[in-house]
């Protein structure tokens, strides 16, 4: 499997003081990663290195299949990584808000300035913070903040550059309980991805042509769900293959999404492969209760070659296909795989119902399945 961060041999000596000796690790993606060690360990020295505030005196670092050793840390940060300070850095005398747009590639300092402000960039913004919940601070100044709150702005504004991995230098530090229960959720629900099921690689072509549907046995720990699903390809070496959609460069082979609440069905017309729900009548969860739950993904047309492998993601967030924006020249959205078409309008979406716990529910009387629709190959 590829690392998403690979450190080999790390070291650092200051004059005759070995901070860093040898360091080695790797970091898979979605996975948190702990690095332990008492007060002096070199810790912070590491994480110096790998974002480019120091040049390491010996070692590689690799991060996405990419070396970055000895690059500058805007650099580093134009590759994807992020990373946290012991001791908060934001701009005392900017609002909360202004705060999170300065660090954004479209926005930057341009975007404080009236004609300039970025609408999408604030709106990112303000789910971000709203995702932290400091929202109702958006228009205060960052310096009446209190240290748990800044180290919260500090987080949410390392994320309005949308990294692929995040360096969080003593994120717990000098953080009353509350706060440091609420940032330690939010870490955890980034790396929520879900589940991804594979099938074998395929031995043959394998053509999949019309309508796709899932059944799934899910609960939540609230009182409602969202869940997507992804139809993906893979190719023999694990990466996935994505196609130019209508309006992003990087969508997958098909998408289907369903509100938990929304599940009841019209039993006339309804078929195995296209589930019809009526959106009539809201049909709550129980935390922790399994209900089942049709999804219709959308149809599509593939041949996929020998050696390859289809999968489904069951996720509770908007696919992403690696995190990152496509970067398409004067787009007026940021394309990460769905373009425009996304649910995280938090009217729509409140973190308190939506940001839970889903589990999905395997059994004899649990039965979940994918329908594809394959064709036969000719006689």
């Amino acid at each position: 499997m590829t690392h998403l961060l690979d450190v080999v041999g790390l070291t650092k000596v200051f004059g005759g003081l070995q901070a860093v000796n040898n360091c080695s690790f790797q970091v898979e993606a979605g996975v948190i990663t702990g690095l332990i060690g008492p007060n002096g360990a070199g810790k912070t020295t590491a994480f110096n290195m790998i974002s480019g505030v120091l040049k390491p005196d010996a070692g590689k670092i690799s991060f996405d299949d990419r070396e970055i050793t000895g690059l500058m840390p805007h650099k580093v940060a134009r590759r994807g990584v992020g990373r946290t300070f012991q001791i908060t850095r934001e701009l005392a005398e900017l609002t909360v808000l202004e705060n999170m747009v300065v660090p954004t590639a479209r926005g930057g300092l341009f975007a404080l300035f009236g004609a300039r402000t970025f609408r999408q960039e604030q709106e990112r913004a303000m789910d971000l913070l709203e995702f932290v919940g400091i929202s109702r601070l958006a228009h205060e100044k960052a310096k009446n903040l209190s240290f748990g709150q800044r180290k919260l702005l500090e987080f949410a504004s390392v994320l309005m550059a949308e990294p692929k991995l995040v360096l969080l230098d003593e994120p717990a530090g000098g953080v009353n309980p509350a706060l440091l229960e609420r940032m330690m959720e939010r870490i955890q629900a980034l790396t929520g991805d879900g589940l991804t099921f594979l099938t074998p690689p395929m031995t043959g072509e394998v053509e999949i042509t019309g309508p796709v549907a899932a059944k799934l046995f899910a609960s939540s720990d609230t009182s409602d769900a969202d869940l997507f699903l992804v139809l993906r390809l893979f190719d023999p070496g694990g990466k996935e293959v994505t196609f130019i959609g209508s309006n992003d460069p990087r969508t997958p082979v098909g998408l289907g999404w369903l509100r938990a609440s929304h599940r009841k069905l019209d039993p006339q017309q309804s078929l195995p492969y296209r589930p019809w729900h009526t959106h009539d009548e809201e049909w709550p969860l129980t935390p922790g209760a399994p209900v089942e739950l049709d999804v219709e993904i959308w149809p599509t047309c593939i041949v996929v070659p020998p050696g390859y492998r289809i999968g489904l993601t069951v996720r509770g967030k908007d696919y992403e296909y690696d995190g990152t924006d496509a970067a398409v020249p004067y787009a007026a959205y940021p394309m990460k795989g769905v373009g425009p078409f996304t649910h995280t309008h938090p009217q729509d979406r409140p973190p308190e119902i939506f940001g839970g716990t889903n589990t999905l529910h395997f059994g004899a009387s649990q039965a979940s399945y994918l329908l594809l629709p394959v064709i036969p190959p000719k006689p």
